[in-house]
Order: C-alpha cells, then structure tokens, then sequence
C-alpha cells in the first residue's frame, strides 16, 4: 500500500437494510470526495447491482432479509469479482466477523463504532488488500504452474521453499528438502573450486547463472541450467537466494544430434570432411611429435554412377551403406572412414609403418570391395580406386595430403580400376594437366572440335568389306590432334562423356545419310557408347527416333559396349539390351576377354558380336597363351551363335592364324587405319575395287 488517500474515485456499495444505517454510513463517506457510494437493502439487488456494475468495495450487513451468515457472505464473494467485502456486525458479533474475514471477506467493522475516519480507512485497506491477495494467488499460481523448478533458500542456504516443478525434476517432496542444504542434489561432477566461484559471484554481483549437473532422487544426473539471485531484506537475517533452473537433458540431447548432425554424413553415418579434417590435424600433430607416418587413402568407387543412374538413387544410397558397413569392418578401431560425398570415401591410417603395411590396407579395402553385392534382386559388382598419400613425404597438411591422394586415386583409375597407387610428385603436373584439359574439353564441345574416323571390317574369306568402326578424334585448336586414350577417361570422370557420346551418334547417323545420297546405302557402322549413356533408360528408344529422323535403316547401326558396361549389372544391361534387339539395333562386346564375364548371364544376353580384344590378338601365331584365348573365345561364340571380329590384327601371320582358328571378320592396320569418310571413300574404291556389302 503507497497511501491511503487517492484521488482516484473508489466505487462503494452499501447492503443494508436497515435505513438509519445506510444514511449514518451514506452521510460519513460523502465528506469523501473519491467514494462513489451506491445502496440496496437486499441480498436480490445486491447481486443484481454486481451484476451490471464494477465496484471496488462492498459494506456488507450480514443479517438481511432473504439472506444472512456465512451462506449470504458466500453467495456474495462468489458473485463480487475484484470488489473487497467489509461485513458489518453488531456490537457483539466480533466473532462472527473473524470468520467471514477467514471465509475470504477483507475486514469487519462493528456498527456501532464507526466513525468518519475508520470507515474510510477500512474501505481504502480493504481494496489494498483484496488487490496484494490477487496478486499473491497469481504470483502462486505462476510460482506453481511454470516449467522452471524454484528453490528458495535462507541467508545461511537453507531450502524454505519449492515449487512443484522442483519436485517432479527433482523427484523431491517438499518435507524432504525444505530445511536442508541445496548440496544435497550435487551431482559431484564440479569440483569445490566451482562451487567457490559461485557464491564469490553471488557475494559480489547478487547473481550467478550457468550449466550444473545435479542429482535427482533416483540417483540419475542430469544437466541443469541454474539462475540464482539474491533478495535483500531489511536485514542480514531476512535474505534470500532464489535459484530458478530448468532440465535442458532434452536440449543437451539435441545439441549433441545437431553437434553429430554438423560431423558425420546424414547418409551413411559415416564421419564427413569436417570431423576427418580434425582428426587428420590431429594425427599429423602426433605423428610429428613421435616421427611418424600417416596415410590417406582416397577412394572413388567404380562404376558407381551407373548403378544410379540406372537403378535409382534408393539403390544407389543403399549400396553406399553397404559399402561403407564393409570399409567400417575391414579397417582397424585406429582409422578413420569418412564418406566426402557422392560415392567418394577418405582413409585415415595412423600410425604406419613401410609401403608394404600401407598395401596392405589398400589391399584389404580393395578385397572387400571386390565381393558382388545383392541389391533389390539384382547382382552388383563394384571395385574402388584408391589414391594414398603419405605424411610427413607427401605433404605436411590436410589439404595437401587430400589433394596428393586424390591425384593419386586417378592414376588409378588411368591405370586400369580397382587398385591403388601411392602418390608421386609427378603426379601434380599431370593433374594440372588433366584440369587444363578439362576446360579444353568443355570449350571443345561448343567449338565442334571433334571428329569421326572409320576403320574398316573385312571379312577374311571373301575380303570384302563388312562394315566400319566410328572412332573419335579431337582435333584440339592448342593440342593438335589428341587421342582418345588420353581424353576419354577424362570425359568420362568430368561427366561429359555424355554430351561427347551424344554427338558420336548423331554424327555418325548424318554420316551414314551422306554416304546414302553417295551410293553407298548400305554401310553399317558400329558406334562405342559409354556406360553413362547406357544406363540411360531412353536409351534405346532415342536412338531408334534419331535413325528414323535420319531416314536410316536400323540395321545400319551396331552398339559397341564394353565387357565391363555389360557385366556391371547384368538385368539391367539384359532389359536395355531386349530393347535394342526389338528396335533392330545390332549389339556387339568389346574388349571381350579383358573383364570378368559371367557365363550365365553372357549366353542370356541378345548380342550379336564378339570383338576379341587387341591384346589377345598380338603374336596370336606365336604364343601359345593367346592362341588358347583365342581358340576359346571363337569356340564360345559359335556355341552361342555369335559373330567375330578379331581387333588389332597388323601382321600376315597373325591374319594366317585367325582364318585358321576359325576367325572369319577382322580389322586392324593390316587392312586400314582410321581414316576420314572422304578417304574411306576412296580407300574402299583404290584398295577393294568394289563397294558391294
């Protein structure tokens, strides 16, 4: 209370019946001029008057005519609102007025000793009042609803009070606590030094708020964050620490996913480039300090994009997974596997020793790798190409020892998929070049750069010519003419084989319309296509619809796949295939006898060519390993009712024994090299002396 007189206007009602009363009490107050006083007689218009008006006080009777005692004080708080009720009592009902004060009235005054003053400080009192015990329930009822616990302490920090959010974190009763030190809830994970700085802090600036870790009842720990305050009082006795605090175990827990969120990979679980960064700086700063290697391994799966690009980025996810399980339980609880992203994986070895240890390693990935995988019915075949450097040789940081293992990891690649190759400082002008080239690459395509050479396909009984193979070539406005040995393997890591594959077959397709406007309607070429290109569903359907736009006969193209495309995911590659045959595109296998081809899956596959690869073919009169490879591979295409055609044959001798085993198509530069439509033309003309197919 700040005063008991006010300016403000107090509405006042009077409930008596008694007319000499209410004019006595009407004639005391009017000298007030903040009291608005208003007067019934009746318990009826007592409740009616609250019923369409706000009052500050009422000046209650108890005896009324349809109502007296404690029913009559009932039924008018339960109707009075914010107002203050002051019953008013004969001179021999004092006691009677302690109990409506007890029942929730504010006061009670006596009739007869009323006078001017102590009826309008009784009214002012009253409303005072009834305005703090308002206050007081809605400081309760915030107090006792709110999620924070609260506990009260002494000046010597004994527990006066809680809350009931204290006890149901806690799991505490009041009786078990109130009286005792709030030390009784310490977790013991702070030290005493903790503590000291606490009650410094509370000393010196009346407030301390932080993280602590208590102990509930049941003996769990829990984090806490903890407010505590100093309330003073007129004296040292009469202070109060008032610590508010809050469970944040659910905080702390999604701190920690958000925390393992921001340096592991979403997909795998894997650590991601973040937290193998960390510990990478953090091996090199050991190895430095006891002078010793560590190695980073770089892999890149092989052939991963086909398997997504075909199957479905489900599949795709689900085989890194399975990858990621394998590396996991292969390498030792010392390393690291890390996922960077897409299908790229980093090896932290600590602590190794020789060459010999860090093959070991490689090799041990490798063989993991190496086993099929079944997948959503389907048999998968994967390898990865690993790329190590070394520290402290190969650099003495995480960004040079990642680059120098990813330029390593493409010399694997270049070297033939699914091993490893240790890093060489060589190595670094290459990757620049391979970058320059890439860039060249790119600039080729707009700049229509590239053209198409054809090598010839003889039959060997009859010498005549059967078809032709179409071979890029990139006549590179700074390189000259690079071969494709050098760029492909580049389009084919930067993803423009696609665009480069694209242009291969629209260009051959003009090519066959050009030489049909020349009078030759019948030449067949055979066009390589990547696996990326394959894997396209469409495939086989857009082809089909570029040979028609062309006015071509679909015989007329041969698809050339490579035995590893084919054998990468044989159900797939035998759904493309029924396509292709359906369409009337010819299909022929590369490079046969350089992959792993699976036997059961090749006598189901609609092809209708074997290439025997160039490297079978050389001195195949003279060493006998090649001449039963040969053998074999001719006798296989017969059983399965296949075409040969013999790659790479340069010498009489090597001619001589393929006819002999039974080889009846070939080509090589012992007939032509690859050469231009133009001088096709004419070698067709100068050297067969007939164009007849």
């Amino acid at each position: 209370m700040t005063g008991l007189q006010s300016d403000a206007p107090k509405s006042v009602l009077l409930v008596d019946d008694n007319p000499l009363d209410s004019q006595l009490a009407a004639a005391r107050l009017e000298r007030f001029a903040d009291i608005r006083l208003s007067c019934v007689s009746s318990q009826a218009e007592c409740l009616d008057f609250l019923g369409k008006h706000k009052v500050d006080a009422i000046l209650l009777d108890a005896h009324l005519p349809d109502g007296e005692g404690v029913e009559l004080i009932d039924r008018v708080l339960a109707n009075c609102g914010p107002a203050a009720v002051i019953i008013l009592t004969g001179s021999d009902d004092e006691q009677f007025g302690l109990t409506a004060v007890n029942r929730g009235c504010q006061d009670f005054l006596v009739k007869g000793a009323i006078h001017n003053q102590i009826i309008y400080r009784a009214i002012l009192y009253a409303i005072e009042r009834k305005r703090g015990e308002a206050q007081s329930r809605l400081y309760d009822e915030v107090i006792n609803t709110i999620h924070e616990g609260i506990c009260i302490t002494d000046a010597r920090a004994n527990i006066v009070s809680v809350n009931p959010a204290f006890c149901r974190i806690t799991g505490y009763q009041p009786s078990e606590v109130i009286g005792q030190n709030p030390r009784l809830l310490s977790s013991g994970r702070q030290d005493e030094g903790f503590y000291q700085a606490l009650w410094e802090a509370l000393r010196q600036q009346g407030a301390w708020r932080g993280e602590i870790w208590n102990r509930a009842k049941s003996g769990e720990i829990y984090p806490q964050w903890l407010s505590i305050s100093a309330v003073g009082g007129p004296d040292p006795d009469s202070l109060r620490y008032v610590g508010v605090f809050l469970d944040i175990t659910a905080l702390k827990a999604h701190e920690h996913s958000l925390l393992h969120l921001a340096h592991h990979d979403s997909l795998t679980g894997l650590p991601n480039r973040l937290l193998l960064q960390d510990r990478v700086e953090r091996a090199i700063e050991f190895a430095r300090r006891d002078q010793s290697r560590i190695a980073l391994l770089f892999l890149d799966l092989d052939h991963f994009k086909i398997v997504n690009d075909s199957l479905g980025h489900a599949v795709g996810d689900e085989l890194l997974k399975r990858v990621s399980a394998r590396l996991s339980g292969v390498l030792r609880r010392s390393d690291t596997v890390a996922r960077l992203g897409g299908d790229e994986f980093m090896i932290l070895a600590s602590d190794v020793g020789s060459a010999a240890e860090i093959a070991e390693i490689a090799g041990k990935i490798a063989e993991a790798l190496a086993a099929p995988v079944e997948l959503a019915g389907h048999t998968l075949n994967i390898g990865g190409s690993i790329g190590v450097a070394v520290f402290p040789e190969d650099g003495g940081d995480f960004p040079t020892l990642m680059q120098h293992a990813d330029t390593a990891m493409y010399r694997a690649k270049h070297n033939g998929r699914n091993t490893f190759c240790l890093f060489d400082p060589h190595m670094n002008a290459e990757a620049v070049d391979r970058l320059r080239m890439e860039a060249e690459l790119r600039q080729a395509i707009a700049n229509g750069e590239f053209e198409l050479h054809y090598q010839p396909q003889i039959d060997l009984g009859t010498r005549r010519l059967i078809g032709v193979e179409a071979l890029i070539r990139w006549n590179c406005r700074k390189r000259g003419l690079v071969p494709p040995s050098v760029f492909i393997p580049i389009a084919e890591e930067s993803n423009l084989i696609s665009q480069i594959g694209a242009w291969v077959i629209e260009e051959a397709c003009r090519q066959l319309a050009r030489w049909r406007e020349a009078g030759l309607p019948g030449m067949r070429v055979a066009v390589n296509v990547s696996a990326r290109q394959f894997a396209n569903s469409a495939f086989a359907e857009t082809l089909a619809r570029l040979l028609e736009r062309h006015r071509l006969d679909h015989s007329q193209m041969e698809v050339e796949l490579t035995e590893s495309t084919v054998m990468a995911n044989p159900k797939t590659t035998i759904a493309q295939l029924h396509r292709l045959r359906a369409a009337g595109i010819q299909v022929s296998v590369d490079d046969f006898g350089t992959g792993y081809s699976s036997l059961s899956y090749l006598k189901r596959l609609p092809i209708s060519t074997i290439k025997i690869d160039r490297s079978f073919v050389h001195d195949v009169h003279a060493e006998n390993d090649n001449a039963a490879i040969v053998a074999a591979i001719l006798g296989l295409a017969k059983a399965l009712d296949m075409s040969i055609i013999a790659e790479g044959v340069e010498t009489e001798a090597e001619e001589n024994h393929l006819r002999g085993a039974g080889a009846i198509a070939v080509q090589g530069f012992r007939y032509a090299r690859p050469m231009p439509p133009a001088a096709l033309v004419s070698w067709m003309r100068r050297d067969l002396g007939r164009t007849a197919f």
